[in-house]
């Protein structure tokens, strides 16, 4: 029968000095794996000083305008002015998706300024509705036929049509004769105001072919309403221009703008000289329009005797300014969230919101 034998102190030793450096390694591990785990009091440190950023972000963008997201983790704030130029600002939040890496904020066209660093995670976000605008602006038309007088027999402008027959009738412009048609165009509905651009008369020589007149627009004077002695602008019909027979001349406007749609004008057809100036077309009788009115003056203008049954043959062209409404959809905010981590530990992450209550114009980009 065997018996074990004890160990000797030279093994007793040994073993002793083998365990206490394995201990001692196995503490060792435990300390290092200890301080590379986030502490409590970390995590707490990395939410406390999240909240002062995140709380700084959705202070600073409170009263935005609008409100871009591009990505996941940059947002664009147009906000108010902030330094008395009249201009709306800029502001941009942004974070690389790098974890660890820096949150900046770039306010217009400056650096990119530190707003937290050891950043894990920074994701803005929005709550919406739908909304429709209604915008009204005031849109000017095309140029428009707004008025058009023919006169017996005579052939018409281009792209109009002449219903009366016969042989059109000559007024000629002298001293002791000058004309002028009044002319109160029908606008659309809701029209706010009416220009010139450009009148036709109808005219040819009576005489020696040396006359001058000015084909004046003026405004109308009240009840009994002649031409005020306002010119609103002038052109020059010279009569070496004319034909032995009738033609239409034309005569464009570029000053006569933003007529009130209550009111007509007149066109005045100013003798100037030698003799007679011109003989215009002209139509007494059967005129088309009986809210119009013919006028002739024998005192260069002083006074004026005036008729609603005859014509000058004439065109006026023109436009007239509308409101125009229109509806765009868009997006509002009403809620900006941010989600924040300044730590590596995933229970450090802060998320807090704010009520928007500008509810600005959002847009998501990919």
């Amino acid at each position: 029968m065997h018996t074990r034998r004890a160990m000797s102190l030279v093994e007793t030793m040994t073993s002793i000095t083998i365990l206490a450096i394995v201990l001692g390694a196995m503490t060792s591990a435990v300390v290092v794996a200890s301080r590379a785990m986030p502490g409590r009091n970390d995590r707490i440190e990395a939410v406390t000083q999240g909240a002062r950023v995140a709380d700084r972000i959705l202070a600073d963008l409170a009263y935005a305008r609008s409100i871009t997201l591009t990505g996941t983790s940059t947002l664009t704030a147009v906000v108010p002015d902030r330094d008395a130029d009249t201009l709306d600002e800029t502001i941009v939040y942004a974070w690389s998706g790098v974890k660890g890496g820096a949150l900046t904020r770039t306010y217009n066209n400056g650096q990119p300024a530190l707003v937290a660093t050891g950043v894990w995670d920074f994701a803005p976000s929005c709550l919406s509705r739908s909304a429709t605008i209604s915008t009204t602006v005031l849109q000017e038309s095309t140029e428009q036929l707004l008025h058009y007088q023919p006169v017996n027999g005579l052939s018409p402008p281009p792209g109009l049509r002449n219903p009366y027959s016969g042989s059109p009738s000559t007024k000629d412009v002298t001293s002791s004769r000058w004309l002028a048609q009044h002319v109160h165009p029908i606008l659309p509905s809701g029209a706010t105001a009416w220009s010139i651009t450009r009148v036709l008369l109808s005219a040819r020589v009576r005489g020696d072919d040396a006359g001058v007149s000015r084909i004046e627009i003026r405004p109308s004077l009240a009840y009994p309403g002649g031409p005020s002695s306002t010119v609103l602008q002038d052109r020059t019909m010279m009569e070496s221009n004319l034909g032995s027979s009738f033609s239409w001349q034309t005569f464009n406007y570029t000053s006569v703008k933003n007529l009130s749609p209550d009111t007509g004008v007149w066109i005045v057809v100013r003798w100037v000289g030698p003799s007679t100036s011109a003989g215009v077309a002209y139509q007494s009788g059967d005129v088309a329009d009986h809210f119009a009115a013919y006028a002739e003056s024998s005192n260069g203008g002083s006074t004026w005797t005036q008729t609603n049954d005859a014509a000058i043959a004439h065109a006026l062209y023109g436009t007239y300014t509308v409101p125009v409404t229109t509806s765009t959809a868009q997006t509002r905010a009403t809620t900006l969230r941010v989600r924040l981590n300044l730590s590596s530990d995933a229970a450090a992450v802060l998320e807090t919101s704010t009520r928007l209550m500008t509810e600005p114009v959002l847009v998501v980009n990919p």
